[in-house]
């Protein structure tokens, strides 16, 4: 089972973008399965078709500390910065990304 353990606003690491930050942990999480989760992230690419609007997803998987850091890069000119809609869309990616996972990712 996949956890939420932190979700941050990173600011503007690239230019005309709002970034977040969300940070899981996968207990079951090790250096053997990595790489099936890997590509298993890289559908997740395809999978947000309410970001098809220039975002950028990336991800890192630690499996030493079993954490899933992902970040997501949201347009500017598309999502002008409000903080209570920031919120709300954090939230909805850490839900919808946590479902993906779930669903994808056989323990």
């Amino acid at each position: 089972m996949i956890k939420t353990l932190n979700q941050e606003k990173i600011g503007q690491p690239r230019k005309g973008f709002v970034s977040f930050k969300l940070e899981f942990t996968d207990d079951k999480l090790s250096k053997e399965n990595i790489e099936d989760i890997s590509k298993k992230l890289l559908e997740y690419e395809s999978h947000i078709t309410h970001f098809k609007d220039g975002s950028a997803y990336e991800y890192k998987i630690d499996p030493e500390d079993k954490i899933i850091n992902v970040i997501i890069h949201y347009p500017l000119k598309k999502w002008p910065v409000e903080e209570q809609r920031d919120i709300k869309l954090i939230n909805d990616f850490a839900d919808d990304f946590q479902e993906f996972y779930e669903s994808k990712v056989d323990h």
